[in-house]
């Protein structure tokens, strides 16, 4: 039992949230990433914190494709979870704004970094 006296479904609760945020703190971007997906539930603030963090973890790589998924999804779920505008939603801009332009697309992280600015 993790935490003594709160119940069964408290304890899965802290599991869910904990054990992936532990593996991410590791550099198991990805392994976070699936773990999250199969565990918290769709929607899950959670989410969209392993899908930028796999999308930091794909740029540093430089497998720019892979991040510019990432961030996509991570975009979306943050406007779904938090509104337009959130920081949260302006993080996952700017980040899609470095991506844009580590391949060269000048236009367009110039327009998600307006973006994220607004």
């Amino acid at each position: 039992m993790l935490c003594r006296g709160h119940g069964q479904n408290h304890d899965m609760l802290v599991h869910h949230l904990v054990v992936p945020e532990i593996v991410r703190e590791r550099g198991e971007f990805e392994r976070a990433h699936r773990m999250a997906a199969e565990t918290l539930p769709e929607g899950h603030p959670l989410q969209a914190t392993a899908r930028l963090d796999l999308g930091g973890h794909h740029l540093a790589a430089g497998r720019h494709d892979e991040a510019a998924r990432a961030y996509a999804e991570a975009l979306e779920l943050c406007r779904a979870v938090f509104g337009a505008d959130h920081p949260r939603v302006a993080e996952a801009l700017s980040l899609s704004a470095r991506v844009a332009a580590a391949r060269g697309d000048l236009e367009r992280a110039r327009e998600l970094a307006g973006d994220a600015l607004r």
